[in-house]
């Protein structure tokens, strides 16, 4: 019974470090930020609960070792639960105007955009969004791209909802930042 319980004990090691490698494997191949920003660094990290319920973890990676908008840089958020691509336009547009973008029409514009791109979501699902101030910003899911919203300004109010001093999710923007 003791050289059962070895065997199995080794062969569960064996299988979850296998697994862990697997894993870890298929986490450098996702990493869509190396793939569009070859030599990006990872900047900070963090997770955004709201009520108790953890929405996302969210990680901002950048060629540069200090964050600006004068940079290109992706950030990827990881989904702990599922939503609605709509809902997560609706709360981005609802988020801008929090931020202070009054004008109506480009929200609306953005707003149908960003309709027509983000996908529902599930529990792992991986969107990342990558800013570039020449192109403008492109999304992805996983490794594949799901759309660009080429206005510049989109760029700037869609990430400043993470990254703005005057953010709803001030924790979140200061480990993102690595501050």
């Amino acid at each position: 019974m003791h050289k059962s319980f070895c065997t199995a004990l080794v062969l569960c090691l064996f299988l979850s470090s296998g697994s862990t490698l697997i894993q870890a494997e298929a986490k450098i191949k996702n990493n869509i930020h190396q793939k569009i920003l070859p030599g990006a660094q990872k900047l900070g990290s963090g997770r955004l609960t709201y009520l108790g319920w953890s929405v996302y973890d969210a990680t901002l990676y950048s060629k540069n070792k200090k964050f600006s908008f004068k940079n290109p840089f992706a950030l990827t958020l990881s989904y702990h639960m599922a939503a609605k691509g709509n809902n997560i336009a609706k709360i981005t547009i609802q988020e801008m105007r929090n931020l202070g973008l009054k004008d109506e029409l480009r929200l609306a514009t953005w707003y149908r955009q960003m309709q027509a791109i983000f996908p529902n979501v599930q529990k792992g699902t991986e969107l990342t969004g990558v800013y570039s101030p020449e192109k403008g910003t492109q999304f992805f899911l996983k490794q594949n791209s799901i759309g660009t919203i080429k206005d510049k300004q989109f760029g700037k109010w869609f990430f400043k909802i993470w990254l703005s001093e005057k953010t709803s999710f001030k924790s979140l923007r200061l480990q993102l930042l690595g501050l």
